[in-house]
């Protein structure tokens, strides 16, 4: 696929969901951050949130997960305005 034509968070999404079933086996919690097929996992949304400024600053924008069998969907309102 064309990359300017490639979903966004597409390939963090792929990344995201094949490792989600090898965190939840293993008891990880928290939440994951990931750019690309990298992946790092942190306590709070806040400290993957930091590390990923600190990380990825020259490469945004990156993804934020939490790691739950559930999924949590949050809407924005200044992403819908």
């Amino acid at each position: 696929m064309d990359k300017l034509r490639e979903p966004i968070f597409a390939r963090e999404f792929e990344t995201f969901y094949t490792q989600l079933p090898k965190w939840l086996a293993q008891g990880v919690k928290g939440f994951a951050l990931i750019k690309g097929s990298e992946s790092s996992v942190f306590e709070t949304q806040n400290a993957a949130i930091n590390a990923g400024e600190d990380m990825y600053k020259d490469r945004l924008p990156f993804l934020v997960e939490p790691i739950s069998e559930t999924r949590e969907i949050i809407i924005a309102n200044d992403l819908l305005n």
